[in-house]
């Protein structure tokens, strides 16, 4: 690969079938907690209570990069083929820049082949139910 991409359902985009590349920085937070409170039925006062993290969203701009016109259309379309499987549900999730890490993550941006197959920037998301990465090193 020629600079910074990410894997995601085991498909390396930064491969010569995709090209596309990672050209802003995405710096993982802390999400927030959210805490839940329930009131316990027929007891006097008594609660109980819980927290769950808000999910992650991962946001960045590519670009997918061709040697020429016919090529990064090529590649827009097999981009676009290996990003509509989000409907089988989160797939794992590798971004070159933390490449020990490993998110679950679903595709939630639509996709706009115009700005692909010209080698413009266009946005990708994806959403992490569970924000929090698995250690893969």
């Amino acid at each position: 690969a020629n600079g910074v991409s990410f894997t995601w359902n085991s498909i390396d985009f930064g491969g010569s079938s995709y090209n596309l590349y990672v050209v802003s920085d995405f710096v993982p937070y802390m999400p927030k907690a959210t805490l839940h409170i329930e009131k316990l039925a027929q007891t006097d006062g008594a609660v109980t209570q819980g927290s769950t993290w808000e999910p992650l969203t991962i946001a960045v701009r590519c670009i997918v990069q061709a040697s020429s016109a016919a090529n990064r259309i090529t590649q827009t379309t097999n981009i676009i083929a290996a990003l509509k499987t989000t409907e089988e549900g989160e797939k794992p999730f590798v971004l070159d820049m933390y490449p020990n890490w490993q998110w679950q993550a679903r595709m939630i941006t639509g996709l706009n082949a115009k700005l692909m197959s010209t080698g413009l920037q266009f946005p990708l998301s994806f959403f992490c139910a569970n924000p929090w990465p698995t250690d893969i090193s």
